[in-house]
């Protein structure tokens, strides 16, 4: 089945772009990766090496946990390289050259998440690299718990379809982001050009992607939370 984009033209909600580029930005952050740089080299010094009778050393393969630190780093490296590569071939333009740097294709790609957001394949890109990301995060206990709502529990709600009643029973499980989230709230949101929607001429109800709602509501409480600024 054909995915379809939305008002925006995004093939995900903003709600998931904005998550993407959280998930990014620890890959950039240098914890991350120093963290499982350190960790491959501490089990390898532990455990590559065994000691023997009279002094004597011999060498042993890489310990099981430092083959899975290995793998995640490339495994995540080739998601994020290959994701650039789609993403310049559908739009026609040249591959940056991003050699072996890991930190550098994230910031590529949190710099272009709307460009990626674009892409009919944005679905399966974001899954792909929220995953890898988050077994990174992991590995070396990095990957803080979302107490609110889960990454998977995000993605399936983000994309739930409901109406502006159905968003105000649902506020009081999304913590401070569904803090105000009413049928009144929504409405005001969608009149004002906030949040786009579809109408049901039949029922006359309006309908929207929840991951949108919450976005809108976010988007709007920073915005009047902003100094206004004297011109005069």
């Amino acid at each position: 089945m054909t995915q379809q984009a939305n008002v925006d033209g995004f093939f995900i909600t903003r709600a998931e772009i904005d998550h993407l580029k959280e998930k990014l930005d620890a890959v950039v952050h240098p914890d991350l990766l120093d963290a499982m740089y350190a960790a491959l080299a501490a089990d390898a010094s532990m455990g590559g090496i065994a000691g023997g009778g009279g002094g004597h050393k011999q060498q042993h393969s890489k310990p099981p946990y430092a083959m899975h630190i290995d793998a995640l780093i490339d495994e995540l490296h080739n998601e994020l390289t290959t994701v650039i590569r789609d993403m310049c071939e559908t739009r026609k333009i040249e591959v940056p050259d991003i050699g072996g740097a890991t930190q550098d294709a994230a910031r590529w790609l949190i710099r272009y998440r709307f460009g990626l957001a674009l892409m009919e394949e944005a679905p399966l890109h974001y899954r792909h690299l929220t995953t890898v990301i988050d077994k990174c995060l992991r590995s070396v206990n990095q990957l803080q718990p979302e107490y609110r709502v889960t990454p998977a529990k995000v993605e399936a709600a983000n994309r739930q379809v409901v109406t502006a009643r159905q968003v105000e029973k649902l506020a009081r499980q999304l913590g401070d982001e569904g803090r105000g989230l009413t049928v009144r709230r929504v409405k005001y949101l969608r009149e004002h050009d906030m949040l786009t929607g579809t109408k049901d001429h039949d029922s006359d109800t309006w309908f929207y992607h929840l991951g949108d709602v919450i976005a809108a509501h976010k988007r709007a409480r920073e915005n009047r939370a902003r100094p206004k600024v004297d011109v005069r």
